[in-house]
């Protein structure tokens, strides 16, 4: 989020985190660097509002690679695991302010899949999104399979490390108003 808002100093910034130490650095980050155009949420971008467990199970235990998981009577490890409020995409642009996003970075430890194939989340990348990057976990969704949503949608995209990148064809590259990252 420093990185873009210094690069994009004209834009807002929005962003969304589910993981309480990393919300916690980031709200660090912020104080000390003190930027203008950043607003931050606790919460997690989902289809549906409600409550989502993050487990962390995944990635080692290391708290950048926390994921969602679904409630397992009786089995849980409790102690691993925190609850955070689900913030429903269309949810989450009323409370931005944005009518759109020009840029979305999507880095959400598996649970990109969820979102990818929900047609909910779909129509608001068609009629929402100038360009996206989705960080793509293939043990929940493959890069080709992602990539073919995104261009089912008119992203033309491409593949830069783990992220599906996509820009809709009709966006002038000058045009950087606002920026939303997760």
């Amino acid at each position: 989020a420093l990185f873009l808002a210094t690069r994009f100093p004209a834009a807002t910034i929005f962003c969304l985190e589910p993981e309480a130490s990393n919300y916690a650095r980031l709200q660090l980050n912020l104080s000390l660097n003190a930027p203008k155009n950043i607003r931050c949420f606790r919460g997690a971008l989902s289809t549906q509002p409600g409550r989502l467990k993050l487990s962390d199970d995944f990635k080692a235990g290391n708290d950048w690679g926390a994921r969602f998981v679904e409630e397992q009577p009786g089995g849980d490890r409790q102690q691993h695991c925190q609850y955070v409020d689900a913030i429903e995409i269309w949810e989450l642009l009323e409370k931005t302010g944005f009518d759109e996003v020009d840029f979305l970075k999507v880095d959400i430890e598996g649970a990109e899949a969820r979102l990818l194939r929900d047609s909910r989340f779909l129509e608001f990348l068609r009629t929402k999104v100038r360009r996206v990057a989705i960080e793509v976990h293939e043990e929940f969704i493959k890069i080709d399979e992602a990539t073919e949503i995104l261009n089912s949608l008119d992203f033309k995209t491409s593949l830069v490390s783990e992220f599906v990148c996509g820009i809709k064809l009709s966006v002038k590259p000058e045009d950087k108003s606002q920026i939303k990252t997760t």
